[in-house]
């Protein structure tokens, strides 16, 4: 799932990948790019929003600093997030909206019977397998069954040291995989409704409509 060459390109890359995931963490605010990652033209915007009926309440899992919540009415949406500099960033942005640190999770309960979609968007790929199964037996025991999850992921590139290629390298994420390799991760808690690949700025993005299984 992962070739050998982006493993090894990881590995040498490792000191770089460490002070970008530094930065990114305790100087949230100058790096506002990297934050709202490769997804964030107005074409994925555009997209992303229609994803989601209107009207709907959206619980935005794995939030980063907020940047999307301007999509989304904000008394029909909740973020959670568990880097506590990105909540405080997106608390100080986007005052309107709700945010909450991991550390406040069990808030989220009243929130059960208003969830409408899930958004998860650039997140499976940080998870190990222990973190895979913790969080969505998290998500739920908090949402409702009949909620939808739209799931959106890097796709590992096709060509290699291509621009594409060093951009998903230096990802934080350490499980970046490609379709089958995501269907495999998630195929224990999830049925997976709808597939899709869209190109929105730098290299191929996988987007998964699915369900809870029972």
């Amino acid at each position: 799932m992962q070739p050998k060459i982006y493993i090894y390109t990881r590995l040498f890359l490792f000191p770089i990948i460490i002070v970008a995931d530094f930065f990114q963490n305790y100087f949230t605010k100058y790096f506002t790019p990297m934050n709202m990652g490769p997804v964030s033209t107005d074409k994925f915007k555009n997209f992303l929003k229609s994803c989601f009926k209107e009207k709907s309440f959206v619980l935005d899992f794995g939030c980063g600093a907020g940047y999307f919540s301007t999509l989304f009415n904000p008394k029909k949406y909740v973020g959670i997030d568990i880097n506590k500099s990105f909540i405080k960033l997106a608390k100080t942005k986007f005052i309107k909206h709700k945010f909450y640190n991991f550390d406040q999770k069990k808030l989220l309960k009243k929130y059960k019977n208003k969830i409408d979609y899930i958004l998860i968007n650039n997140v499976i790929h940080h998870l190990n397998k222990k973190q895979l199964r913790e969080n969505f037996l998290f998500i739920k025991e908090n949402c409702k069954k009949n909620s939808t999850l739209i799931i959106i992921e890097p796709l590992m590139p096709k060509k290699f040291f291509s621009f594409e290629f060093f951009m998903k390298v230096l990802d934080i994420g350490n499980f970046i995989t490609n379709q089958n390799g995501y269907k495999k991760r998630l195929k224990s808690y999830l049925k997976i409704k709808k597939i899709r690949i869209e190109k929105f700025s730098i290299g191929s993005t996988l987007i998964l409509t699915c369900k809870f299984k029972s």
